[in-house]
């Protein structure tokens, strides 16, 4: 596969490597990860390699003026909190920092 990425990208087989390895490491949310426009109310970026995840089932509630993060206790509303984002599929993910939800990603429920 390594080989083959660097084939495909023109990369040396050792930067394959690593861009691959990043890929797994990262996983399902490497798309937070790898965009440097999603940004936390603190300024910095989101995610690092373990802190985004799709949310659990029942984990996001919504409710008339935003949603409740059930896992955490926090209430999020979308107009006092900038660090709520599109989803790229129909989750809602979520990106933890020292226990709390740093960012949100809402699914459009418009499609």
């Amino acid at each position: 596969m390594i080989a083959l990425l660097a084939t495909i990208t023109g990369l040396t087989p050792s930067l394959a490597a690593g861009m691959g390895l990043l890929t797994l490491v990262h996983g399902d949310a490497y798309w937070i990860q790898s965009d440097p426009r999603y940004m936390g109310t603190d300024g910095l970026h989101c995610c690092g390699v373990e802190d985004c995840r799709p949310a659990h089932k029942g984990e996001v509630v919504a409710f008339e003026s935003g949603y409740v993060i059930t896992s955490t206790g926090q209430v999020v509303r979308p107009d006092r909190n900038r660090a709520i984002y599109t989803s790229i599929d129909d989750r809602f993910w979520l990106c933890f920092w020292k226990g709390h939800v740093r960012c949100m990603f809402i699914p459009n429920l418009t499609q």
